[in-house]
């Protein structure tokens, strides 16, 4: 019995260690919800749930999907210290009455060995495991605001004989255009669900409340294209009232050659363990036409170094081949429509004034006519009368 608790400990410490590196505290049984796979939002320090906008919203804001125009699939590397190592692969499809995505996730924490005392040759060996699996909904009610909201299945198998699982649910929304165009909010609550055993940790899922923002500066440059500077925060509140700060920002240049578009990334995450470096990200992402490549880095300390990487697949997608182009006329669009709602809106509430009727020019007095040879009308007295007498 002390030999079977052993073991179970030291697998959950294992399992504890991997994910605190990760940033996280290791409190919680299933860390591996609160991981990020995909290599973009992992520059972004784990932020961006407004900021998101492919298939990879399944896992960060479902309700983000409705930005998904055709089928979208991406899949993730993740290496991590120790050998533990990880991979995500997800799909999304627009439908008439919704988007749907799944998300599919294995991470393996790496080797362990369990040795009975001094020995060179262990006892046991084993590799704990996580195993996720996501279905994902959004859709969008209106112009300005999207719901979602996630199912999810985990299961972390400690040994090949301890294995506990769990369900659990996500809650998610998103306003575009909140106070100024441009600027998006995302909310989120995460991991509300129950587990099978009660064991040896505190048997409690990540649960989480998560506030983002999110703002693209346009910088249009004739010279050199067009570059977009996106920054989003993320405010992540845990059910222990311990918050996290979560801040990144993307660096977009475009038609850098022909449709090929570069990214640059950085993220900083606070509090960060075990030091103030180990919350930097660094990033960096290529796109060309409808294909997305990610990679991603943060230092760990001591344990070295995290590194993933991602790809992102968009098929059937109805928007033009350039990006810039896309883009820039989805905003033009909108400012006109802005401008117009406005100007309508500024018309109904100003008083309407009669118009006065158009004045006509004054015409000229008809002309009098004149007969040729005739002689004209005098007051002649008649005849005989010369002479007027006036008698008082």
């Amino acid at each position: 019995m002390i030999r079977a608790r052993t073991f179970i400990l030291i697998a959950a410490l294992s399992v504890s260690a991997a994910a605190g590196a990760a940033g996280l505290s290791g409190r919680n049984s299933f860390e591996t919800l609160s991981l990020t796979y995909n290599a973009r939002f992992f520059s972004l320090a784990g932020a961006g749930i407004a900021l998101v906008d492919d298939v990879n919203a399944g896992m960060m804001n479902s309700s983000r999907l409705v930005s998904v125009r055709g089928l979208e699939f991406s899949v993730s590397a993740n290496s991590h210290f120790g050998g533990s190592m990880g991979g995500m692969a997800a799909f999304a499809y627009p439908m008439p009455f919704g988007v749907f995505g799944a998300s599919f996730v294995y991470f393996n924490y790496g080797r362990a060995e369990l040795r009975a005392g001094d020995t060179e040759i262990p006892d046991e060996v084993w590799s704990p495991s996580d195993l996720l699996a996501v279905v994902s909904f959004g859709n969008s009610l209106g112009r300005n605001f999207a719901y979602g909201i996630n199912l999810k299945y985990v299961q972390e198998a400690l040994t090949d004989d301890e294995t506990m699982f769990g369900f659990a649910a996500d809650l998610n929304a998103f306003f575009n255009d909140i106070f100024t165009t441009r600027l998006d909010l995302g909310l989120t609550i995460n991991n509300l669900g129950v587990i099978t055993r009660q064991g040896y940790r505190d048997n409690n899922l990540p649960i989480a409340v998560v506030a983002g923002l999110a703002y693209a500066f346009e910088l249009d440059f004739p010279a050199a294209g067009i570059y977009d500077i996106k920054p989003c925060l993320d405010l992540e509140l845990t059910a222990d009232l311990k918050p996290r700060v979560l801040f990144g920002s993307e660096f977009c240049w475009y038609h850098v050659a022909n449709d090929l578009n570069i990214t640059g990334r950085v993220g900083f995450a606070w509090p960060s363990d075990p030091g103030i470096l180990t919350g930097f990200r660094l990033g960096v992402g290529a796109d060309f036409r409808n294909i997305s490549v990610d990679y991603g880095i943060g230092w760990m300390g001591d344990l070295g170094f995290v590194h993933k990487i991602s790809a992102t697949f968009k098929l059937k997608t109805p928007e033009p081949k350039r990006f810039v182009e896309a883009v820039t006329r989805k905003r033009i669009e909108k400012d006109l429509e802005d401008f117009n709602k406005a100007f309508d809106k500024k018309t109904e509430d100003k008083p309407r004034k009669e118009k006065p009727a158009p004045q006509t020019a004054p015409q000229a007095p008809p002309k009098k006519e004149t007969i040729k040879n005739e002689t004209p009308r005098t007051n002649v007295p008649p005849a005989g009368d010369d002479e007027f007498d006036f008698e008082e």
